[in-house]
């Protein structure tokens, strides 16, 4: 059976939150932000919930399989591409999945959303790093489980008859 394009999706971020271990965060934390970050750092530094926010948008994006939508929105540094970039690499996205991105997009504010968006692309990058080995992912690259039905969605082999007659 073959699986659709947004299966694809929902197949590698459910591998995704799986493989996020300590020591993907551990390699994030070592990842210097990039100068064109740097206004959004000091933005950052004289936010007193900066922590708080942080961590509120970043289970947000765990809770709702928004890492890989994210990192596919991201050029190769970790920076946010421009919105009708972004819109051609996440076309085959799952509509709800596309609704809660585009809130994140919206809802968060900028200084803050520009700084998860960076640690969010090296979070997915090394956790594909560690499982694959390879940073680089397309909906193609994606090998879909073999899905096997359990024993108690099989269909009763038995046969009523109507002994009736």
């Amino acid at each position: 059976m073959r699986m659709n394009v947004t299966d694809a999706w929902q197949v590698e971020a459910e591998e995704i939150s799986l493989g996020v271990t300590d020591h993907v965060f551990e390699l994030v934390d070592c990842v210097d932000v990039p100068a064109e970050l740097a206004a959004h750092v000091q933005a950052a530094d004289t936010d007193p919930e900066r922590s708080a926010v942080f961590d509120e948008w970043m289970a947000y994006l765990s809770e709702h399989d928004l890492l890989l939508p994210v990192e596919q929105s991201c050029d190769s540094q970790g920076l946010l591409l421009p919105w009708d970039m972004r819109g051609v690499r996440l076309q085959t996205v799952p509509l709800a999945t596309l609704s809660r991105l585009h809130m994140f997009f919206a809802k968060c504010p900028r200084h803050t959303r520009a700084l998860i968006v960076h640690y969010v692309f090296w979070l997915v990058r090394f956790e594909r790093v560690q499982r694959r080995g390879t940073a680089e992912w397309t909906v193609n690259d994606v090998v879909f489980p073999k899905s096997e039905v359990p024993a108690f969605f099989k269909p009763s082999r038995l046969t009523l008859r109507n002994s009736a007659r």
